[in-house]
């Protein structure tokens, strides 16, 4: 199929797993920061997240060694920034369209701060590409894709599926694709030719399940609990391309 690993420079973070050396100066501060971690002033104005990488600031006193370790040895995972301030001591995760996430405790530990961004390395709703492809379908968690006519529709869609990726973040990853461009695929790798749909599998390659109900996070959230809990019927999904609910015990599923 069309998405494939790309094989190109940009690697999700837990690629580059391992330890970094700790700092060995006596104020935890970096006098060699390296060329691709942006050095700011507090008036500076941040340039926007990339479409594929997040962004990553320190906000800090100093360039803390930590820190400019981290990003040294993860550089590909998103693009680097040191934000001076006198005041506060946090590190700051932003994906593209998306709210900053924020660390303001264990800053001085390298794996702390490795912890904290593998955890948020994809974004709660992010665009799944050629690119990010692999970078989904490698981990052990389920996924959700949704399928929209439109980059609008995508906009639109956002804060009802953030509020399920949030549900569900951690049995499943949510995304999108951009049928206009992967309109093909989409219906080669998952038999979707109508939008909106969204498609639910339990774990990465599994049985597609197809949902073409109300664009609601309720709804869509008793879909995912009802795929979890073998409640939608497979025959129905070849028929019809839509879940069927099999018997009661599906209604007995709390829809939150």
């Amino acid at each position: 199929g069309k998405f494939k690993a790309s094989g190109g420079a940009l690697l999700p973070f837990w690629r580059n797993q391992g330890s970094v050396a700790r700092s060995a100066t006596s104020n935890g501060c970096s006098t060699t920061p390296p060329a691709y971690l942006k050095m700011l002033n507090e008036t500076d104005e941040l340039p926007l997240p990339e479409s594929h990488r997040p962004r990553i600031v320190l906000r800090a006193p100093c360039l803390l060694y930590q820190f400019e370790r981290v990003a040294r040895r993860y550089r590909p995972s998103g693009t680097w920034f040191y934000i001076k301030d006198t005041d506060n001591v946090n590190v700051e995760i932003t994906h593209r369209d998306e709210p900053p996430l924020t660390m303001r405790s264990g800053i001085r530990d390298n794996e702390t701060i490795i912890d904290f961004l593998q955890t948020n390395i994809l974004p709660r709703y992010g665009h799944i590409t050629n690119v990010t492809y692999e970078w989904y379908t490698s981990q052990e968690l389920g996924m959700v894709w949704t399928f929209l006519p439109s980059n609008e529709e995508v906009a639109n869609a956002r804060p009802t599926m953030t509020d399920v990726a949030n549900k569900f973040r951690q049995k499943y990853l949510v995304g999108f694709v951009d049928t206009q461009v992967d309109k093909e695929w989409v219906e080669s790798e998952f038999g979707v030719t109508s939008f909106p749909t969204v498609v639910v599998q339990t774990e990465p390659f599994g049985h597609p399940f197809r949902y073409t109900g109300p664009m609601t996070a309720p709804a869509i959230s008793q879909f995912i609990h009802d795929v979890g809990d073998g409640c939608v019927d497979y025959q129905s999904q070849r028929s019809k391309g839509f879940g069927k609910r099999r018997g009661p015990t599906c209604a007995l599923v709390p829809s939150a």
